[in-house]
């Protein structure tokens, strides 16, 4: 499965957009730049500023208009601090939480069959000790 991870925000957005793409690499996924087809789309979101979480609408949007198979989700603090309307304005495929999206492959694998983990390395976190 290609999947693209799309960071929207400041530099721990993208640095926590690299710890994403590699757990999705472990679930045997192509990563491929945002701007080529996939089959998958992880928006890293941000809402520093107002006009950020307007950027992530109009990325989701943009993307589902040229490609409307590809699944988006839309995952980080925008989620959390969006109010109810923010799925349906957006058009994404699903929502994931702060807290949660360090989880989405494995979340995503049930729903997914040709989403296989294949590396047992578990621990992508640099260790500081």
């Amino acid at each position: 499965m290609r999947v693209s991870v799309k960071t929207v925000g400041c530099r721990l957005n993208q640095a926590e957009s690299a710890l994403i793409a590699a757990q999705f690499e472990a679930y045997d996924c192509e990563i491929v730049p945002f701007k080529n087809d996939c089959e998958l789309c992880v928006i890293n979101t941000c809402t520093v500023t107002k006009k950020a979480e307007l950027s992530c609408i109009q990325i989701c949007k943009s993307l589902k208009k040229r490609k409307s198979s590809t699944f988006v989700i839309l995952a980080g603090c925008a989620v959390n601090v969006a109010d109810k309307t923010f799925a349906k304005r957006s058009g994404a495929d699903l929502l994931v939480n702060r807290d949660e999206k360090f989880n989405i492959p494995a979340l995503l694998s049930k729903h997914f069959p040709s989403m296989r983990k294949i590396s047992t390395k578990t621990d992508i976190y640099p260790s500081f000790s």
